[in-house]
């Protein structure tokens, strides 16, 4: 306690030199420390389901722009595939939903009624879309899933909303169950709030109800290199197979081989992600470059100021004070420099920078 009492006076009595390492030393563990986490919640954090490292997720799509997949397809593509355990189709956007006693802009989510069974999620409350709710590719009831999060914000955790009414862009929906704690859903660019049957889209969202993704999970011993073969293999045989009023460019453009992709959905499906990813893990990393600079920086001009420190030291030595006490006085100075640096990092950097990207992320998501 001396030590510290002793380097804390000193550092007091050095207030540039001190502030100068802490805001440097802050300013960089903030910026990483932030662009670290959003880099973990945009791209690395898996969903909250059992085993997400197997699921993945099958697109056609040119660029980055994504065609979507017809319910026939998708039901083609499923009788035809032998990679994944089962295929559900999932889209989403948002939707104004009125709920007794206030209307509000949400996000919803499609899904066909296996994404349950493919995800293995269960119910909070009441039960999630099954096959009863799509019963053909061409139909869906009006029933609908409340996310567990939306269910606490906005009704509190009513346990009577299982068989109220919602209503998305005038549709009615009847809420059948709420979602499990810490599932968000699978497309985290939105947050779903509620999710549909994806053959409602069409009401809820004016547009035809094409999947714009196709979830799975693949089956033991199948990779994402084995899923990419056989889906191009699988994809141009039952696209030509459903998709019969079309031109024969289009048939030979649409229903390519080279349309198809298959990625990791162990994180999630995310637009955004596609698009920024690469720039995220760049901005992280001239980051974590930036700080290790500022930390070789501090390491220098910490070691001049202890040259410059040579006469003091001295007389502190001549007075009685052993080698061992001199070294940890300044390795006190340092580790106090240090933590103070780490605190104001995480109470003031880092929300700062938080709030800064969560605004900027929410402009392009």
């Amino acid at each position: 306690m001396a030590m510290l009492r002793e380097a804390t006076i000193g550092l007091i009595r050095a207030p540039r030199f001190s502030m100068t390492v802490i805001l440097t030393l802050a300013l960089t563990i903030g910026c990483v420390g932030t662009l670290g986490n959003l880099l973990y919640v945009v791209a690395l954090k898996p969903l909250n389901v059992s085993e997400p490292g197997q699921l993945a997720v099958f697109f056609p799509g040119v660029g980055e722009g994504l065609m979507g997949i017809t319910p026939n397809t998708l039901a083609e593509i499923n009788r035809q595939q032998t990679v994944f355990e089962e295929l559900c189709g999932v889209t989403g956007g948002p939707s104004r939903v009125e709920i007794p006693g206030s209307a509000t802009r949400v996000a919803w989510e499609g899904v066909d009624g296996s994404c349950a069974r493919v995800l293995r999620l269960q119910p909070t409350l009441g039960r999630l879309i099954g096959p009863d709710d799509v019963p053909t590719p061409e139909s869906a009831a009006r029933v609908a899933v409340l996310s567990h999060r939306f269910w606490k914000r906005s009704l509190g955790g009513d346990p009577s909303v299982v068989g109220s009414t919602v209503v998305a862009q005038n549709v009615p929906l009847t809420v059948i169950g709420v979602g499990p704690a810490g599932f968000d859903g699978l497309t985290t660019d939105i947050g779903p709030d509620i999710t549909i049957p994806l053959g409602l889209s069409a009401q809820v969202n004016g547009s035809r109800p094409l999947a714009l993704w196709a979830l799975g999970r693949l089956r033991p011993g199948e990779t994402l290199e084995s899923a990419r073969a056989a889906m191009k293999v699988t994809w141009p045989l039952a696209y030509a197979a459903t998709v019969t009023q079309t031109s024969a460019q289009t048939l030979a453009r649409v229903g390519s081989p080279d349309v198809v992709q298959v990625e990791s959905a162990s994180a999630g499906l995310s637009e955004v992600r596609t698009r920024y990813e690469r720039a995220l893990y760049a901005l992280t990393a001239f980051a974590a470059l930036l700080w290790g600079l500022a930390c070789v920086n501090v390491s220098g001009v910490f070691l001049i100021r202890t040259v410059a420190r040579e006469h003091e030291l001295k007389i502190q030595a001549a007075l009685g004070a052993s080698r061992g006490r001199l070294v940890g006085r300044i390795a006190a100075e340092s580790l106090l420099l240090l933590a103070s640096a780490g605190v104001l990092a995480t109470a003031v950097v880092g929300p700062i920078g938080a709030y800064l990207l969560n605004a900027a992320w929410t402009s392009v998501a």
